[in-house]
């Protein structure tokens, strides 16, 4: 069993006694108040942020090693200087070697505020990291307000950047980079900026989204004509392996309104995540569940038509 797509902070909170949410965030504004008050109490719990990495990431895969699960996708962000995000990936790389039973792959999170990367001050430092990193290693991209078309596009100039990195990797005989993009994820940007903002990612030559509502989410996937096109060419693409997605269902469900798969979807390109655990108090088993309860759904309206 894996978990595709956890959150550091989340995943903590899951296997940490006696921190967790007052509620069940049900949009995104109840989520980050939600995070925030979580955060606050985990970095209470640690004595330094490099020992929440260490021990917390050991947290984590033992957490998930008790879940049966066998391995994870662990996201965490940058930080602002080369030396803090070695360190803090020096710890979490630590921490995952710990646990023999659960395979732990750090995922590397370039987070985005709506002026930009507030969190990464010198791209250059981070870069630095991912090319001297020995570990298999999957860049992400997340945050407030990065889907609109103008702010993708700086995404992908890194995207590109990623690519050159990743040949540099390989030539040096260290495993290439996986690129993911949380994109195609909020609902009110509408389905035309939507698949137009997933169609972007893939074609930059990202390797995973991360939700991807219009592609596959009722009722989001039944998009305008307008629209069609994109969401077909994006179909075909996903049913060649070009690309993977990333879901979790109870994320979708509880703060995107979400309520089946599109019938049209092919759910052979999917890998299950839990997101964020321990705020939306979930685990891989129930975001399975949820997933084949929404399957058995779609195949019975197939046979009453």
């Amino acid at each position: 069993m894996r978990d595709a797509h956890i959150h550091f902070t989340g995943a903590l909170a899951a296997s940490l006694a006696g921190i967790t949410p007052r509620s069940v965030p049900t949009d995104l504004p109840s989520f980050f108040d939600a995070y925030q008050r979580v955060k606050s109490e985990i970095r209470a719990r640690f004595p330094t942020p490099i020992d929440m990495y260490r021990q917390g990431t050991r947290s984590i895969a033992e957490h998930a090693s008790n879940q049966g699960i066998e391995s994870l996708d662990l996201i965490a962000g940058f930080v602002d200087d080369y030396d803090s995000s070695v360190r803090r990936f020096a710890a979490m790389l630590e921490g995952s070697q710990t646990n023999a039973t659960c395979s732990t792959l750090l995922r590397g999170c370039f987070i985005r505020q709506t002026s930009g990367y507030a969190n990464v001050v010198d791209l250059t430092a981070v870069f630095r990291v991912m090319r001297s990193s020995a570990a298999p290693l999957t860049v992400d991209f997340c945050g407030p307000d990065r889907q609109r078309e103008g702010r993708l596009r700086e995404d992908l100039d890194v995207v590109g950047e990623l690519h050159r990195i990743s040949e540099t990797r390989f030539r040096h005989g260290l495993p290439r980079l996986s690129i993911a993009m949380h994109v195609g994820e909020d609902i009110t940007l509408g389905p035309v900026a939507g698949l137009r903002s997933i169609e972007l990612a893939v074609n930059s030559g990202v390797n995973r989204v991360a939700h991807a509502h219009w592609l596959w989410a009722k009722p989001w996937c039944e998009v305008p004509p307008e629209a069609k096109r994109v969401r077909n060419d994006l179909l075909a693409d996903l049913r060649t392996g070009r690309f993977r997605v990333d879901v979790c269902p109870s994320a979708s469900h509880l703060m995107s309104n979400v309520t089946g798969i599109a019938d049209d979807f092919p759910i052979e390109g999917v890998d299950l995540g839990t997101d964020n655990p321990g705020i939306l108090q979930t685990t891989i088993a129930a975001e399975t569940s949820l997933w084949s309860e929404w399957i058995v759904a779609r195949s019975r309206q197939h046979e009453g038509h």
